[in-house]
């Protein structure tokens, strides 16, 4: 499995990411995006046209 994004959000410190294990953790700077984050689940269905 190849990922892209993971690397990047690691590389800024959102998260932690344990390759061998295939494990992602909040990282230390993920406080900086929670809010974003928030913002986008609570208008999921916007974005999938999925009913909640």
């Amino acid at each position: 499995m190849h990922h892209k994004h993971l690397p990047k959000l690691e590389a800024y410190g959102f998260i932690r990411w344990d390759k061998n294990r295939h494990e992602v953790e909040k990282g230390p700077e993920f406080e900086h995006i929670r809010p974003l984050l928030e913002l986008l689940d609570s208008h999921a269905t916007e974005f999938t046209g999925e009913q909640p």
